[in-house]
């Protein structure tokens, strides 16, 4: 069965020493415009790793045009990063020194704080320069040139190009990986850099298959790619790479693949044979991901909550509770003749807003396992927006509940 349906199991640990001891290795554009995201230490550690197998890696050329298109961008976002850092501070300095309405510190303490805060703001401004700098002199381009140079991989000719915008649009439809979460990018596409962008995905796993097959070598792909069109999720689980890349390419080239994250590839050339990887350094790139998906996750939420106000595309809630209307005429007393005490209404709201907690812990869950930040990330899927409109319309609700509950509590202080 193993040998037959190879693409559902895991290789086993000879399998995988196998491998790695005859493959050839190769990086999507991702893990390389990660290294400007990355720390000092980090960054360094990762393409320490990368030099050490110079000789057995190359980059195929869809990921080299992606890595220049994207590089510039990724920079300049970072240096925004230290500027949005810096504001948090400003605004935390700002509000130590406003005496009314916030607790008092003994002035050698909000000195030394206040000192404190300038310093690391002053850091974040040479840390924002250095960055910035990264535009014209960029050390990072220059090992990576290095390492790479003369190890690019060839294009696809121009009837296999052909092929892919032909085909691939009915490859996309059905679903087949990778790149249909991608597609289309563009909708009508006018150009044929905009004709080939819609199946970028789809070119560079071609250029894979290709390499692979004219060097009769395995491959061992890293990629920071998150969405469904690349791993299989389960309940929130990352179970693998998904079975039809796996299938496929051992179909088209005899060879095998191993798919990896960047953290999972920094684990196990510690564990074959880089010993100097920090652990820490395996646990930031993997932090790194959680802290991308949370910012994701904000923005679409962002975006489509200015989106529903300006297009009104959600409804309010049947049960929803206006703040400091009557509880009564929202369906969730059936049984009382007569008004209800704060007491009363208090539990009664107290209960819903337990409720909504609950359904929003649900949805949340749900949000996860189906991995909907990778596609909230370049695509506007329907899916996608529906849940987290859903969040949103919770959130607002419990918000008012909480409003609610505090007005009952502040009257019943003041004895109303």
């Amino acid at each position: 069965m193993r040998d037959s349906f190879s693409q559902h199991f895991r290789p086993t640990a000879e399998e995988v020493d196998k491998i790695w001891a005859a493959a050839s290795f190769s990086l999507d554009a991702n893990c390389l415009l990660n290294l400007y995201r990355y720390s000092d230490t980090a960054s360094t550690s990762f393409i320490e790793v990368v030099s050490s197998l110079q000789s057995r890696f190359w980059i195929t050329r869809q990921a080299t045009e992606e890595f220049f298109q994207n590089r510039l961008t990724v920079i300049s976002e970072q240096a925004n990063s230290y500027d949005n850092s810096s504001k948090l501070l400003d605004n935390i300095t700002k509000d130590l020194s406003e005496k009314i309405g916030h607790p008092y510190l003994p002035n050698d303490l909000h000195e030394k704080l206040t000192s404190i805060l300038k310093e690391t703001k002053d850091q974040l401004d040479v840390e924002k320069e250095r960055q910035l700098r990264k535009l014209q002199d960029d050390g990072i381009l220059e090992r990576i040139s290095s390492i790479f140079d003369n190890r690019i991989g060839a294009p696809l000719d121009a009837s296999a190009i052909e092929e892919i915008l032909k085909h691939g649009p009915d490859r996309m439809n059905a679903n087949i990986p990778p790149g249909y979460k991608d597609y289309p990018k563009h909708k009508t596409p006018k150009t044929d850099y905009e004709k080939r962008s819609n199946f970028g995905d789809y070119i560079l796993w071609r250029q894979l298959i290709e390499h692979s097959r004219s060097s009769g070598k395995p491959l061992v792909f890293v990629t920071d790619e998150r969405k469904e069109d690349w791993w299989l999720f389960i309940k929130g689980r990352t179970i693998g790479p998904r079975t039809e890349l796996i299938d496929e390419f051992h179909k088209e080239t005899g060879q095998k693949i191993l798919i990896y994250r960047p953290e999972q590839f920094l684990k196990h050339a510690k564990d074959k044979f880089y010993k100097n990887i920090d652990d820490s350094t395996i646990s930031e790139i993997k932090d790194l991901r959680e802290e991308s998906r949370q910012r994701l996750v904000k923005a679409k939420k962002d975006a489509l909550r200015k989106r529903r106000h300006r297009e009104t595309i959600i409804q309010i809630p049947p049960n929803f509770i206006p703040y400091g209307e009557a509880i009564e005429t929202q369906g969730l007393v059936n049984d009382h003749d007569g008004p209800l005490d704060w007491r009363q209404k208090y539990t009664l709201l107290s209960r819903r807003r337990y409720r909504l907690k609950r359904d929003r812990a649900h949805l949340q869950e749900e949000l996860e396992r189906e991995e909907l930040l990778g596609e909230a990330q370049d695509s506007d899927s329907d899916n996608s927006n529906s849940t987290i409109l859903r969040l949103i319309s919770l959130d607002e609700e419990i918000e008012h509940i909480e409003k609610a509950l505090a007005k009952i509590m502040r009257s019943a202080d003041n004895g109303h």
